[in-house]
């Protein structure tokens, strides 16, 4: 939408005449910036699982979740967490 200002009255001949000026303003527009943002969405999961130690526990579960035997869906949602993306 245009807006239109007056200017300071004009006196030609001051017993017959008066006359205004007009001008078009146009809206300021500012610049766009790019920005890059990162969103992150954690999932997870406590999954029970017997093995002979820890480490064989973590080396069958991750098995397990490669072959899409465990897959994490939004019953597991976290949290989310959204930021400016820096390199």
């Amino acid at each position: 939408m245009q807006k239109f200002a007056t200017s300071k009255i004009r006196f030609f001949d001051t017993r017959y005449m008066i006359k205004y000026k007009y001008e078009i303003i146009e809206p300021e527009v500012k610049a766009m910036q790019k920005y890059q943002v990162e969103i992150n969405e954690t999932l997870s999961r406590v999954v029970e699982i017997e093995a002979e130690n820890e480490s064989d526990a973590i080396s069958k579960i991750k098995d397990l979740y490669r072959q899409e035997k465990i897959v994490l869906d939004s019953d597991d949602y976290l949290d989310t967490e959204i930021k400016i993306y820096e390199e």
